[in-house]
């Protein structure tokens, strides 16, 4: 490791959270954020949708990336608090994408940090002590080294193959969102109703449903 890079160990709450905000609110090209699961409530006691917000006014690229399984019912339905933090990110500008089997955390700035760790960025409890929280470790690399490591993530993604959620415009009936809603969850679904191997590759290469907010 040279001098300009650095590793640093996250160990608490607090040091997690001040890291995705600086992260979010210091970006100059992109933001990756890859978290298995996800929840309104977590979006929601960071502040992270005007966070991204403010970072794709400045020109950032957010992209975000949950696990499509780990979101979900055993029937496939998806649960509500991820659809509901789905919708909020994609409402404030970020590309949110629906993966196979992914159970890494991830946290990526730019070409120059990348954290790697047992804390779900978008879904870990942000209440200190409570029975839900859990302690949690991450390792923060920075440089110019880590640009290859994130490379290798993103390529690892598309290898995969994912489905990209978004918003429909022009219809904000209660409806037409149960409606869509409903088409979300039968997607993830389909690994499910006609067989993990082919539901996967179908999963990955169609969107997974427009989320009306």
């Amino acid at each position: 490791m040279t001098e300009s890079e650095s590793t640093k160990r996250l160990q608490t709450l607090a040091e997690h959270r001040t890291l995705l905000q600086q992260v979010l609110t210091t970006a100059q090209e992109r933001v990756l954020i890859i978290s298995p699961f996800i929840s309104i409530s977590a979006i929601d006691s960071d502040n992270i949708s005007t966070l991204v917000r403010l970072a794709i006014a400045r020109g950032v690229q957010v992209r975000v990336f949950i696990d499509s399984h780990l979101n979900s019912y055993y029937d496939g339905t998806m649960k509500d608090r991820a659809k509901d933090g789905i919708a909020e990110l994609v409402k404030a500008g970020a590309q949110v994408g629906v993966v196979n089997n992914i159970h890494n955390k991830t946290l990526a700035r730019d070409n120059d940090l990348i954290a790697e760790g047992s804390f779900n960025w978008l879904s870990a409890v942000r209440i200190r002590n409570n029975e839900c929280q859990r302690e949690e470790r991450t390792l923060v690399f920075t440089g110019e080294g880590v640009s290859k490591m994130i490379a290798q993530e993103l390529d690892k993604i598309e290898e995969t193959g994912y489905g990209v959620a978004s918003l429909k415009k022009g219809d904000t009936t209660n409806d037409a969102r149960l409606g869509l809603l409903v088409a979300l969850a039968f997607i993830l679904a389909i690994p499910i109703m006609i067989g993990k191997d082919i539901g996967d590759r179908i999963l990955g290469f169609i969107c997974t449903a427009l989320l009306q907010i």
